[in-house]
């Protein structure tokens, strides 16, 4: 009998009669994205969940003059483009932003 406890943060494959952990899958940065810096351009500006304004609300920024770092972009509902922070904050509309 094979017994396989405290898998959930990795994976595991079988190889003939043997459980062997496999490499985790690792966040894909869509090919030829470069990371660029933005700042805000609005009094204030949601940071929500996912790329979307029917995601929630996680925080708001203020126009505080600070620079954040965009690493991903994505499509959604309620704006051209979704802009992912760097500071593991969560997403931002790039309608509301000025690139640095």
């Amino acid at each position: 009998m094979l017994t396989v406890k405290d898998i959930s943060p990795k994976s595991f494959a079988v190889e003939g009669s043997n459980v062997v952990q496999t490499p985790a899958a690792q966040p894909q940065t869509p090919s030829g994205f470069k990371p660029y810096t933005v700042r805000i351009a609005a009094s204030a500006l949601n940071v929500r969940k996912g790329p979307g304004a029917d995601t929630d609300v996680v925080k708001t920024l203020l126009n505080d003059n600070g620079v954040y770092t965009i690493v991903e972009e994505a499509k959604g509902s309620g704006a051209s483009v979704w802009c992912k922070l760097q500071e593991a904050l969560g997403w931002i509309s790039g309608d509301f932003v000025k690139r640095q």
